[in-house]
């Protein structure tokens, strides 16, 4: 692999074959470009990694090792059918096939964990194409390491089973290995279900439910020993309020409640001794604070705090113990918190190995002599590794992406940016390894928009187009997730206002700089993204050359009322606090309200089965382009949702987008010195 920006580890040794090779046989083989993208690049197309690279779904999802280290299973996808997932349990020893339970159709196992020594749990989850993520079934099957016993053990299909579609691991319940600890819900019903807290036999299914949560869709928290102690919700009854309730012997007790808008605290896991609980508050601070709490005496201490990035994850042992603290404040960080226990060491060796790399540690065996994880970088998607603690090596097992070579994708560089009202924004550049300043730029909103942001990581979509000659600047504008409360909320009821300021602001600094080609800039995004492409484009006409909209949002008063967001009482509290309800400011911040101003050429691209943002929104886009007789490309896939999936179709994506850019973009010739 190749480390970004000059970065050096330690060697890595493979020692066994690589899983990969066990289950496909062969290597893969990838066609050629496609002639429909031939005309995006100039001089160098002979070198260009084909289109269906880009376009591939993943191999793998999880490597997980057994308790007693002897069995490694992993959920694997066949690269030539979608349609395929497969269970695979393999003898450590030899790497020999001892089980493989097969799902077909739209159905898949979306997560699975060693129950005890010998038993698998996996749960289902289905990839629907009017969904941007894989929908929870509910549904749970289970067998041993050798196949042997395959049972549903919960949901509609186990046979007298329970109408559910969420069901998350609350404890494995070391001291009852036959048995496990689940919280369900049924999201089927309009509003949500109130979780139960359900004691599950593994091998016949048989369960009891525990208790019951005070509020719908609520988390609960389960202390070392099964007993359930706290619930979290996000309670659509009160405005979607953050609160917890604490289990007594009397029911339920409200110990904290905060405003949506305001924060919350949030309950994470017990210590060992189950006397004291982790939370992280970020109520009462603007950024994610760690802290120990005692419930019975109130005293809490603080673990740790960043000054400017939310915590992303903790790393836990298996009892409990805190071993450190993940974070990403520009590239990944990880603080460790123990390092005198074995595990904490191994971990921090890990870490250590791979400087500059996100580390995912998956499962661990109960004596802590052997690990799985995984190690990603901005050009390298996933790779998994065995590491051996004993002897401090990492055993290569499979690569998520495979046909992907590091040393063919560009680096992604983080900045921290001054815009015009003062507020620092981060944004993350990509410039393409061939050429020199300045580059053709495709600015790239991320969707969602509140919560989530832009990482350092690969990006199919980023590394596309730098393989093609262009530079890629990602912005996390206000009001994305990770950089602290304010920042967080400073976006709310400002769609098109200070959000789009930032984006506009990090595209002047790009050209200011010489990064970009100040007649070569164009604005490209998805869902909100696409909101923020096609308002950019209006609201400064002459600064983007081009905009691509996909599957986004274009009239904010259909928001209000079409798509499964308004569908449900939680969705309609956010989009109140998110949006507003003012109708007029809402028509004002709707692009398709502008589009006279509008002088860039549009490409319009959606899923006819998008129901998070339903085709209505393009067709009402397209409308009024034509009304207004103005000329846009269209590209519409009736077998999509609210984003592509399917391989064929994500390849007639990139090969448009790349013609209408080379059409719309122009390339500045340097001269060659005589």
């Amino acid at each position: 692999m190749q480390v970004p920006y000059g970065r050096r580890r330690a060697p890595i040794w493979c020692v066994i074959g690589s899983v990969a090779g066990i289950l496909l046989g062969a290597s893969l083989v990838f066609p050629a470009a496609s002639s429909a993208e031939s005309a995006s690049v100039d001089d160098t197309e002979s070198d260009l990694v084909p289109l269906e690279v880009f376009a591939a779904n993943p191999t793998y999802e999880n490597i997980k090792v057994s308790p007693t280290g002897e069995y490694l299973a992993a959920t694997f996808f066949n690269p030539e059918d979608v349609t395929e997932s497969k269970l695979v349990v393999l003898d450590i020893q030899n790497m020999e096939v001892t089980a493989i339970a097969h799902v077909r159709g739209l159905d898949f196992i979306s997560n699975f964990f060693w129950a005890n020594d010998e038993r698998i749990v996996g749960q289902i989850a289905q990839k629907v194409v009017w969904q941007d993520q894989p929908f929870p079934t509910g549904d749970m099957v289970s067998m041993s390491w050798n196949g042997k016993r395959k049972r549903w053990i919960f949901g509609q299909r186990k046979q007298g089973g329970r109408s559910v579609n969420g069901a998350s691991i609350l404890s494995t319940l070391p001291e009852e290995p036959k048995k496990i600890l689940i919280a369900a819900n049924n999201f089927a019903e309009r509003e949500g279900s109130y979780t139960e807290a359900i004691l599950l036999d593994i091998y016949n299914g048989r369960e009891r439910r525990v208790t019951r949560a005070p509020a719908r869709n609520a988390q609960l928290i389960a202390d070392h020993s099964g007993s359930i102690r706290y619930a979290f919700s996000n309670n659509p009854e009160n405005d979607n309020a953050s609160e917890i309730h604490q289990k007594t012997d009397e029911g339920w007790e409200l110990v904290s409640s905060f405003p949506s808008t305001e924060g919350s605290v949030v309950p994470v896991g017990f210590k060992p001794d189950n006397e004291s609980i982790y939370i992280i508050d970020n109520a009462q601070f603007d950024v994610e604070t760690l802290f120990e709490l005692n419930p019975k005496t109130g005293e809490r201490k603080e673990i740790y705090k960043h000054p400017t990035v939310d915590i992303s994850s903790l790393e836990m042992d298996k009892d409990g113990n805190l071993i450190g603290i993940y974070l990403e404040p520009d590239y990944p960080v990880y603080v460790p918190i123990d390092t005198a226990s074995a595990f904490g060491q191994s971990l921090e060796h890990i870490h250590n190995t791979f400087k500059g790399y996100r580390v995912n540690v998956s499962s661990v065996s109960k004596d802590g002599a052997l690990m799985t994880l995984s190690v990603e970088s901005d050009v390298s998607p996933k790779i998994f590794f065995l590491y051996q603690a004993q002897t401090k090596q990492f055993v290569h097992l499979a690569d998520t992406l495979p046909a992907v070579k590091a040393q063919h994708m560009a680096p992604m560089t983080p900045y921290t940016l001054t815009v015009r009202d003062g507020t620092s924004v981060p944004v993350y550049l990509t410039l393409p390894k061939q050429g020199q300043k300045p580059y053709p730029l495709v600015v790239l909103p991320h969707g969602g928009p509140h919560g989530v942001r832009d990482y350092w990581q690969f990006d199919a979509y980023v590394q596309m187009l730098a393989s093609r000659g262009y530079g890629v600047l990602q912005v996390n504008f206000r009001g994305s997730g990770g950089y602290g409360r304010d920042f967080l909320y400073s976006g709310y009821q400002r769609w098109g206002l200070e959000m789009q300021d930032d984006v506009t602001d990090a595209t002047l600094w790009a050209i200011a700089e010489g990064i970009a080609d100040r007649d070569s800039v164009c604005i490209f995004g998805g869902s909100y993204g696409g909101y923020a492409s096609l308002m950019g484009a209006v609201k400064e006409p002459d600064l983007y050359a081009c905009a691509i909209v996909y599957v986004g949002v274009y009239d904010l008063e259909m928001m209000l009322e079409e798509g499964d967001i308004p569908f449900t009482q939680a969705g309609r509290n956010y989009l109140d606090q998110a949006l507003g309800d003012d109708r007029v400011d809402l028509y004002q911040r709707s692009p398709i309200n502008h589009l006279e101003k509008l002088n860039a050429p549009l490409l319009i691209v959606h899923g006819a089965l998008d129901q998070r943002v339903p085709l209505m929104q393009a067709e009402a886009l397209r409308e009024r382009m034509d009304a207004l007789n103005k000329p846009y490309e269209w590209l519409v896939k009736p077998n999509e949702g609210h984003g592509f999936y399917d391989k064929d179709n994500k390849v007639e994506f990139f090969s448009t987008m790349l013609t209408f850019l080379e059409r719309n973009l122009p390339r500045k010739r340097v001269p060659t010195p005589e």
